[in-house]
């Protein structure tokens, strides 16, 4: 008989949960119409991710982009006040990173630096973002890819070696995303 480990099932719970209500808040904020499937579509296949542990760099992005989009939504229609609003992304974060990465070798040796970085990047992104004149969809994905790049950071890293050259790339990647993204942003709404 196999063993059923109770703390994985719970985190994997709780991310599938997590999934759940950014999709839910993504179809409540949203007023794309038909664009909101491709959402629904990817997050289906990010529980199944979650079910089998795979794809933690995605999921981590990901998952943030949706609880910043139903953050930036909860805050922006129902009035919720900026430091509930930070409550939230820092309880949020931490349990992200945790989950995800808690088993990570090199995570698991700085775990309460590399926690404290990266709720640290989030807060001061969203904090920074909110007086932009840009909507939120757009501001959910400048924070997105932040954590891409701090991913990236823990995905370059091995036991005692930094890998510069995939960082690097991860730089790359993000820095084009950004460049396009604040292009074809429609600023002042």
């Amino acid at each position: 008989m196999r063993k059923i480990n109770i703390k994985n099932l719970i985190t994997k719970t709780y991310l599938i949960l997590l999934l759940i209500w950014g999709v839910a808040s993504f179809f409540l904020f949203s007023g794309l119409g038909v664009s909101t499937w491709p959402i629904l579509v990817v997050s289906i296949i990010s529980v199944i991710l979650v079910v089998y542990k795979i794809a933690k760099q995605f999921l981590l992005v990901y998952i943030c982009f949706l609880l910043l989009y139903g953050i930036y939504g909860f805050q922006y229609i129902y009035n919720f006040p900026l430091w509930i609003a930070i409550i939230m992304l820092v309880f949020l974060s931490s349990f992200l990173i945790l989950s995800l990465y808690g088993d990570h070798k090199r995570v698991l040796k700085f775990l309460p630096l590399y926690v404290s970085v990266f709720v640290l990047i989030n807060v001061e992104m969203y904090l920074t973002l909110s007086f932009w004149l840009i909507n939120p969809l757009s501001r959910s994905f400048i924070v997105a890819l932040s954590v891409y790049i701090f991913s990236g950071y823990l995905e370059s890293t091995s036991e005692d070696n930094f890998e510069r050259n995939k960082f690097n790339s991860y730089l790359f990647t993000a820095a084009v995303l950004l460049a396009i993204l604040l292009l074809t942003s429609s600023w002042g709404r």
